[in-house]
């Protein structure tokens, strides 16, 4: 059909479907993305996971179960939310941002590996990415942004940009916004 970015996650539960159906073609001509999930998860898999070093394990953990299941590399591998309850309004908690920032470093070190070429987040407001902002994991201490974050943006949801600047506030840190459901649910 011409597609040449294909997305999966460890929460979809459809990695070796993924893996069978990009395994005609060769690897360079498919972007490859996938994400892991939020160390406090209500859906399947379900965990309510509040230690940050064990977050990370998990995390780690998670990619490498990725990566064996689906690719040896990842074009773009995304953090799956922050750690709040789904539908959760307003800011990341304290713990929300600790356990991000520990899943931050796990990805970090598969970026720094070269198994993945870029690394980003899910719906992930301005406060969690603030969060993620504040981490010296990069070269020279410098903090590693996400380079993409995938929210649901879409023709007729009212504010050109939605989130309170969420939009803006991507630009101005060159986060790549990739919209899911662009065309509405």
């Amino acid at each position: 059909a011409g597609f040449v970015h294909v997305h999966t996650a460890f929460d979809y539960f459809n990695l070796a479907g993924v893996a069978a159906g990009i395994q005609r073609f060769e690897r360079e001509r498919i972007f490859l993305s996938s994400m892991t999930s939020p160390c406090i998860h209500a859906a399947p898999p379900k965990r309510n996971m509040t230690d940050p070093q064990k977050c990370y394990s998990l995390t780690i953990a998670e990619v490498e179960s990725v990566l064996a299941k689906l690719s040896p590399t990842l074009d773009l591998l995304m953090l799956h939310g922050p750690s709040e309850a789904f539908g959760h309004v307003g800011g990341c908690s304290q713990l929300a941002c600790d356990l991000a920032k520990a899943q931050w470093k796990a990805y970090n070190s598969f970026l720094s590996s070269g198994r993945v070429r870029a690394i980003g987040v899910s719906n992930f407001c301005q406060s969690c990415l603030t969060c993620l902002a504040d981490n010296d994991l990069g070269p020279n201490g410098a903090a590693v942004l996400p380079a993409v974050n995938q929210i649901q943006v879409h023709i007729g949801q009212g504010s050109a940009d939605p989130g309170d600047g969420l939009l803006s506030y991507c630009a101005q840190r060159q986060i790549a916004v990739q919209a899911y459901e662009p065309l509405a649910g």
